[in-house]
């Protein structure tokens, strides 16, 4: 008879719903991501925090924080209240500091330094406050437009971390 269906035509859907039931053709698309996720091997989960005026590298932002205090007298927190400008303040200066160990160049120095090691020399031989006077007199070349938004360290893990030294009060701009 036309239009009716055999009756084992049923019975294959049937069988193939069983089938996929019983979990033998279970895929992918059908696994648990969860399950998937914590197969995979675990990638190095600390990333690399780069100093700002040297090659040392630490596993945290507190480290390198401490390091520009303890070694070349940058409070970044002082600087950063400073400078003024908040989060973005922050991250400008950060990035400014990575631009100068780049270019091995003092900011106010006319020329670049020779090495790495008279670009270190030059910067701890100035003391915390002289550092402090020497950023706030270029905060207006940091802050303005947004050269040092664009970060100097891909991926860079201390713009990540900038509450650590940014002020406690609320940026104005951010409310």
């Amino acid at each position: 008879m036309a239009g009716e269906m055999p009756e084992n035509a049923y019975s294959k859907w049937e069988d193939v719903d069983a089938h996929l039931l019983e979990g033998k053709d279970r895929g992918r698309v059908d696994s648990d991501p969860e399950e998937e996720y914590e197969e995979q091997p675990d990638e190095e989960e600390v990333e690399s925090v780069h100093s700002l005026f040297d090659n040392a590298t630490f596993t945290s932002a507190e480290e390198c924080v401490a390091q520009a205090k303890d070694t070349y007298n940058l409070d970044l927190k002082k600087a950063c209240s400073a400078l003024g400008g908040g989060f973005y303040g922050a991250v400008k200066l950060v990035n400014f500091l990575r631009q100068c160990k780049e270019d091995r160049r003092l900011p106010w120095a006319e020329e670049p330094c020779e090495t790495d090691e008279d670009y270190r020399a030059s910067v701890k031989s100035l003391s915390g406050e002289t550092v402090l006077a020497r950023l706030s007199e270029l905060g207006s070349t940091i802050l303005t437009g947004d050269t040092y938004l664009q970060p100097v360290v891909a991926s860079d893990p201390l713009l990540q971390h900038v509450a650590l030294f940014q002020d406690d009060v609320e940026d104005e701009e951010g409310g």
